[in-house]
């Protein structure tokens, strides 16, 4: 969490200087809203809209990893392209990916971005970061891109076709 939130003004300044993007009043205020400390934030918007683009925003104000969960490893390769189109370093990560250089690196907060199935931010290795705490510190986001995956793919009790979502909850 910042010192102070900046204002819409500042991020649709800094949005336009630092991606060349001017943005609209509901995705400053969805900035703002992360950038403020508050725990969860659930945004729904129209396909096309721009509600991937606060993800990126914070990121203008933070230094840490923001871990993007995707339902699928096209996303995932889209969104890890976006961000380094921004200047954010990033990797997709996939089974085919996941290697122990990759991990290290990780580990290493080598990434400002990381895409990654739901199956795997659950995988084990994931877990063993997520116990150290200092490691932990440096997590500045984690979000869930098309949040409704979790109960339509996951199933309430985990008997749906992706099963691991519903670990997420």
């Amino acid at each position: 969490m910042l010192d102070s939130v900046p204002s819409v003004e500042d991020v649709q300044f800094h949005s336009a200087r630092e991606y060349n993007v001017l943005v609209c009043l509901w995705q400053a205020e969805n900035c703002r809203i992360q950038l403020s400390g508050v725990p969860y934030l659930v945004c729904t918007a129209a396909t096309g809209s721009g509600e991937t683009l606060t993800f990126w925003l914070p990121m203008l104000y933070q230094k840490g990893t923001t871990f993007i969960i995707v339902p699928l490893k096209n996303l995932g390769k889209q969104m890890a392209d976006v961000a380094a189109s921004l200047e954010l370093t990033s990797a997709s990560v996939t089974r085919d990916t996941l290697t122990k250089p990759l991990l290290k690196a990780i580990e290493n907060r080598e990434y400002r971005v990381i895409t990654i199935s739901p199956e795997l931010i659950v995988d084990p290795r994931f877990w063993g970061l997520r116990k150290q705490k200092s490691w932990c510190e440096g997590v500045d986001q984690i979000i869930v891109d098309e949040f409704h995956c979790i109960d339509g793919w996951g199933g309430c009790r985990g008997e749906g076709f992706r099963p691991k979502y519903i670990e997420l909850r």
